[in-house]
């Protein structure tokens, strides 16, 4: 039986990406809380868990928007391909391929609105949270590349890390050389050690915007 709810929600998939993302949109004017809204952000404790739980939050949602953003990982066709299937039954048209800007849709029916965000800016074919804030590492920077340097020695000298997570402990390493050494990604937006404008950063920003009409 659908649950009626006029509450907003956004679907990630950890606390990072949590707190990244309330402090990004804060810095672009859209003042959010992790539990009173106006949009409930809703941590889903993992990439795989979200995409487990998105059928059935959809078959449960009505008069009610909901968002969700995922990772795309090593494949961003088989990802939007089982999304656009779970978005298919619940009578959400979806196109064949993600669009850049992201996906809005609606099923009438439900009174639903859906919003679906692949990181990191769903063009790229493969990718994370991590992709996306690499592009948002100011373009002057000098430490990055030396963040980069030191994680390929550390890899060389037997870095336990898997190979799918360099990009993630470059960002790190990178975060420990800042004035606070060491903060959470969310943190690390909130001092302005990011930038909150690339390109992916607008068009995630605005596409938020569209699906809350915020």
């Amino acid at each position: 039986m659908p649950v009626s709810t006029s509450v907003s929600e956004l679907h990630v998939e950890g606390k990072d990406d949590l707190h990244l993302f309330i402090h990004l949109l804060g810095r672009h004017g859209i003042t959010l809380h992790e539990t009173h809204g106006p949009v409930v952000l809703k941590d889903a404790k993992g990439n795989r868990r979200l995409l487990d739980m998105l059928p059935r939050v959809l078959t449960v949602s009505f008069d009610r928007v909901v968002g969700f953003v995922l990772d795309a990982e090593d494949s961003l066709s088989g990802r939007w391909e089982t999304i656009r299937s779970h978005l298919s039954k619940i009578g959400v048209d979806a196109p064949i391929e993600p669009t850049r800007e992201g996906f809005i849709g609606e099923a009438p029916s439900r009174r639903l609105r859906v919003g679906v965000w692949i990181a990191p800016d769903n063009v790229a074919a493969g990718g994370a949270l991590e992709d996306f804030l690499r592009g948002l590492v100011p373009g002057d920077d000098r430490l990055i590349s030396l963040a980069h340097q030191a994680t390929s020695d550390a890899i060389r000298a037997g870095a336990a890390f898997v190979s799918t997570d360099e990009l993630k402990a470059v960002l790190h390493c990178w975060l420990a050389w800042q004035k606070e050494p060491g903060v959470p990604f969310g943190t690390a937006m909130k001092a302005l050690y990011f930038k909150h404008d690339s390109d992916a950063a607008a068009r995630f920003v605005q596409w938020f915007r569209d699906l809350y009409k915020i």
